[in-house]
């Protein structure tokens, strides 16, 4: 794994973690949801991660997803910020 993958790696993990912090002021409760992106933008230290609401994700492979039930938070690993962006319908 190169240097550059490694340090991707780390940044994602690092947005996921702090994205979970968004839920404090948030009415949404951070155990119903989990997260089912994570996406680096420009620049490179600004993550989207979204989250779905776990009830929504099927168990079976053969059932579809529910709409809706989506929570999109933009993080800023330079900041250390991570806020609420928007609402999935």
């Amino acid at each position: 794994m190169s240097d550059k993958t490694a340090a991707a790696k780390t940044d994602a993990v690092d947005a996921v973690m702090l994205s979970s912090s968004a839920f404090d002021s948030s009415d949404a409760v951070a155990t119903e949801y989990t997260v089912i992106r994570a996406e680096r933008q420009l620049p490179h230290r600004v993550w989207w991660v979204t989250y779905k609401r776990k009830v929504l994700i099927p168990s079976g492979d053969d059932a579809e997803i529910g709409k809706g039930g989506e929570i999109i938070v933009v993080v800023d690993l330079v900041t250390r910020q991570a806020k609420v962006s928007g609402y999935g319908e």
